[in-house]
């Protein structure tokens, strides 16, 4: 039956077994598999496997026993070539592999009674040399009873006769006993090398040495301490190509012993070491106490062990020390080794590695002119006749560390150990040499080109961009002291003539100047000569009210005698005082030509451009005829109320900065109004490139000394860039300079709302915190901050009048439901009473309206002034002659420009973000020509938006202290927690 037929043939298959047949080849045992019936074992008829793949086949499946897999599979691995068989391996995985298929009860030695092999008992040998008459020798083990060994560990024995097997007692440890049996036949030079090996790695074991080779002992022998720095091994590829090092990283301390001729590492175990010598084997034992003595010095040197402590790494190497933070390579180089005593240390750098140390005077410079007004540079130290340039080293490790403040870098860079790589091709291999770099002059670099690091790009051949005046003062400072470049050298010398400040000496006022001079006016006029001796521009930033145009005019006119204005002067003002310039050098200096580039008049001036000695024109035609106006170069360009290009990004900043002229000169009573990249806009209009690039200023120095004000590293900045500008600032203050000035007096008037506008200010103040705050989690800070800025002046106007808003309008107020308009003519009443005659300034035009209104009303006679006024000089005409005691001007129409002494009191009537503006406002009263004490009172209605404001004002906003000799300069900086202030219940 089919079903008895299986279980036949099964019962047949069942009979077959794999068996192993040992095969001795020298002291090496060779395996045979085959398979044979039970009833024939020792017959071996049938066929061998020498490839054992074929024993995983179907057909040999039933053959195959579950402890035959694992043997196979170890035999497998130990198949020397293809087609050859198994030969057990010396060593422990062979006496594994061994043991397996002597516990199937199917191994059998192919020299013996064709038996199985059996264990038994271990048996008693011992080493010993056998020599021939040719000079060679053969390490040999015998056994008392007999029986072939074989090198598996631990070595084994088999008795063929007997067809037994087991360990042996060789008195050595097993490995040597392995090492022993499994030698060859060698000569007398490799017994001798032979018999050292075995004596390091078996220190403490005795064995026999032949007659060729010697072995002494020796007594004790102090022994030498080998340090040698290494590179840790590095597996990136970024890593491998970094040519930025940090030495705490990279590299590692080895320490070793050397006795006599042998080298032993410090953590090693063996008690004694060897080595060859006049033809001997010299065996010393290890001085433990020295070494301990030696590793405890090392520890003080601030080296641990690699992977100990909370390094978080695996320790492969133990003899390996790292060096702790707040210690120097560079220290330890310089210091530490040159002090040692060199008959008990040696010191060296291990194969394929080298280390040099590079100084401050080994520094380089270069300097090529790439265009007009710009280098390139390279910077860098040379050491051993190669040159390692600094500037790509400290911009890939300074990008690298993210956000950092300058003053962290700085202090980073400082306490660092830090190298460059550099590959040499020695003998047609690579070497790995470091160039250590000291700290000191990575900081200074950094420091003094810290605008070089933010860019993208360092340009071809990792050279640096940088302008010429930064270079000028650079090559001043000591910093790269080759000026190859004659149109640098010009620079360089007005750097080095600017470093201890600018010589200034008072000038009295020219001969046709029809004005006398104060002597801070004398003063100012020897600083803009002083300017253009060095042809140098500069900002006249005096105060409000001390006559910056007089001096300019009397600068003119000192131009005009030394025949400086064969160009002619170009005058940029705002539209409001183009009037007022034609005035006064009309008054002060007839002998000056002018003409107005302006109005229906501009052809006719610009036909007569070459025999006019002043052209005056406003901002906006500065943007419309830019193309125009930069094709002739002036000789001075003037920049008045300068503030007005203070957004670098702005049309007007861009075409002021088209112009050609061989000076260039600003006029502000303000050169800092809300942050300081004001006054980096104002000398990119100056003296191009000389604050270097405008995101690295607000990144490096803006930010730095808006977020971190109160730090040392600020203090220092805000100090160095107050250097820089002195010599092209001139900054007075009229309390410095103006002992008979009267007495300026300054009150917050608050003011509370009436009902019905604090209603709907309450109303609005929720709506608007609502809406910004869903703004904010929407799109974020920038994306919200158009809404933002309406909801703030929608709150702002409320205080003014409800009536200034669509909402207020709807609910019908009235003049009654402003209590700020309501307060105003209150305290013009009581300034009436007193005789007082009052500017009153607002920043909504709309609200003048109103204000206008009101007076009307009243029966109370007014001016006011507007930009769409088209009779300023008139306007002002009237007011200072005391035809009428009110005059109601726009912030900024009238905030600037204007000469309104006749006032005695000065009204805010909505406070202004910027009280530089404010303090602008003022000083057309308080000025010189001011023979009264003057009031300033601002209006501020209570628990709102105007009172956060002027207390953020007077305590949080503080961005620059000191700066020109200004003192405090506020700004208000739009932040979640401002707005939870501003907008606050």
């Amino acid at each position: 039956m089919e079903v008895g037929s299986f279980i036949v043939s099964n019962q047949t298959n069942n009979l077959h077994r794999v068996v192993y047949i040992l095969n001795p080849v020298g002291r090496n045992l060779e395996c045979v598999v085959k398979i044979t019936k039970l009833m024939k074992w020792e017959a071996f008829r049938e066929v061998d496997f020498s490839n054992l793949r074929d024993l995983f086949h179907g057909q040999y499946a039933s053959y195959v026993r579950p402890e035959d897999r694992a043997i196979v599979m170890g035999l497998m691995q130990m198949v020397k070539r293809k087609g050859a068989f198994s030969v057990l391996e010396a060593g422990e995985y062979g006496y594994e592999v061994f043991r397996k298929i002597l516990d199937t009860g199917r191994l059998f030695f192919k020299n013996g009674k064709r038996l199985r092999l059996r264990w038994e008992d271990e048996r008693k040998g011992e080493l010993r040399w056998e020599s021939l008459p040719n000079g060679t020798w053969r390490p040999r083990a015998s056994l008392t009873k007999g029986g072939t060994v074989f090198a598996l560990n631990p070595p084994v024995y088999i008795d063929g006769g007997s067809c037994v097997c087991g360990g042996l007692d060789l008195g050595v440890p097993s490995r040597l006993a392995m090492r022993w049996i499994a030698s060859r036949w060698m000569g007398e030079a490799a017994v001798s090398d032979f018999c050292l090996r075995l004596a390091k790695e078996f220190p403490e074991c005795s064995f026999p040495v032949p007659e060729c080779a010697r072995l002494d002992e020796l007594g004790a022998i102090k022994p030498v301490a080998v340090i040698a720095v290494q590179p840790r091994v590095v597996t990136q590829k970024r890593e491998k190509e970094a040519v930025w090092v940090d030495l705490h990283d990279r590299l590692r301390l080895r320490l070793r012993f050397r006795y006599g001729g042998a080298l032993v590492d410090w953590d090693s175990e063996e008690k004694a070491v060897s080595y060859r010598e006049e033809g001997a084997i010299k065996r010393v034992s290890r001085d433990f106490a020295r070494e301990c003595e030696v590793k405890k010095n090392v520890e003080v040197w601030g080296f641990s062990e690699e992977g100990g402590g909370d390094l978080g790494c695996f320790n492969f190497d133990s003899a390996l020390f790292v060096l702790g933070e707040g210690f120097s390579w560079r220290e330890f180089m310089e210091e530490v080794f040159p002090s040692l005593d060199r008959t008990n240390w040696e010191f060296g750098f291990s194969r394929g590695f080298k280390l040099s140390l590079a100084n401050e005077d080994d520094v380089f410079s270069d300097t090529n002119e790439e265009n007009k007004g710009w280098f390139s540079v390279d910077l860098g130290v040379e050491v051993e006749g190669r040159k390692v340039s600094l500037l790509p080293l400290l911009h890939q490790a300074l990008k690298g560390q993210g956000k950092r403040k300058m003053s962290e870098l700085l202090a980073w860079l400082r306490e660092g150990s830090f190298a460059a790589r550099m590959d040499v091709q020695e003998g047609g291999s690579t070497k790995d040499w470091l160039v250590s770099l000291p700290g000191s002059l990575l900081a200074r670099v950094a420091d003094d080109l810290y605008e070089v690091f933010d860019r993208k790009s360092l340009g071809t051949g990792a050279r640096a961009r940088v302008n010429q005046w930064r270079l000028g003062e650079l090559v001043a400072a000591g910093l790269f002291a080759e000026r190859a470049e004659d149109s640098l050298r010009e620079i360089v010398r007005l750097c080095e003539r600017l470093k201890g400040g600018l010589a200034v000496v008072p000038r009295a006022a020219p001969v046709a100047l029809r004005a006398s001079l104060r002597s801070y006016q004398e003063s100012g006029l020897g600083w803009l000569h002083a300017l253009s001796e060095v042809s140098a521009g500069g900002i006249l930033a005096d105060d409000m009210g001390l006559g910056k145009t007089v001096q300019t005019i009397a600068h003119l006119l000192e131009l005009k005698d030394r025949g400086g204005l064969e160009k002619g002067v170009l005058i940029v003002a705002p539209t409001s005082v183009i009037d007022n310039w034609g005035e006064e050098l009309e008054r002060f200096a007839p002998g000056l030509s002018v003409a107005m580039f302006y109005g229906k008049n501009r052809e006719v001036a610009w036909a007569d451009r070459e025999r006019i000695d002043v052209m005056i024109t406003s901002y906006s035609l500065l943007r419309l005829e830019i193309d125009r106006l930069r094709e002739w170069e002036w000789n001075v360009a003037i920049l008045d109320e300068a503030q007005y290009v203070k957004n670098a990004h702005s049309r007007t900043s861009m075409a002021a900065r088209l112009l050609r002229a061989e000076r260039r000169l600003c006029l502000t009573g303000t050169p800092i109004e809300n942050r300081l990249e004001d006054i980096w806009a104002l000398f990119e209009f100056l003296l191009p490139g000389f604050l270097g690039e405008e995101e690295t200023f607000r990144q490096r120095l803006s930010k730095t000394l808006s977020e971190d004000a109160d730090s040392e590293f600020a203090a220092e900045l805000r100090g160095r860039l107050r250097r820089r500008l002195a010599p092209f600032v001139l900054r007075r203050l009229k309390g410095e300079v103006l002992e008979d000035l009267p007495e300026k007096t300054e009150v917050d008037y608050p003011v509370s709302m009436a009902p019905a506008q604090y209603d709907l200010y309450e109303s609005m103040r929720k709506q608007a915190s609502d809406g910004i705050r869903r703004e904010l989690q929407s799109k974020g800070m920038a994306g919200a901050r158009i809404l933002i800025l309406a909801h703030l002046l929608r709150l702002r106007q409320i205080c003014c009048d409800p009536r200034l808003i669509e909402e207020g309008r709807s609910l019908g107020v009235g003049p009654s439901d402003s209590g700020k308009l309501l307060a105003l003519m209150e305290l013009l009443e009581k300034l009436e009473e007193q005789g007082s005659r009052t500017l009153i300034f607002s920043q909504f035009t709309s609200m003048l309206d109103l204000i206008a209104e009101a007076l009307d009303e009243s029966g109370r006679e007014y001016l006011m002034l507007t930009g769409s006024s088209k009779n300023r000089g008139e306007l002002v005409r009237q007011f200072q002659e005391g035809e009428c005691p009110l005059f109601l001007i726009s912030l900024r129409a009238g905030g600037s420009g204007l000469n309104l002494t006749a006032a005695d009191s000065v009204i805010h009537y909505d406070p202004w973000w910027n009280p530089a503006v404010e303090r602008q406002a003022t000083d057309r009263a308080h000025r010189i020509g001011q023979g009264k004490p003057v009031f300033v009172y601002k209006l501020v209605a209570d628990d709102s938006i105007e009172s956060n404001i002027l207390h953020l004002q007077k305590q949080k906003l503080e961005l620059v202290e000191g700066l020109l000799s200004e003192g405090d300069v506020d700004r208000l900086e739009m932040n979640e927690d401002t707005l939870d202030f501003l907008l606050g219940d």
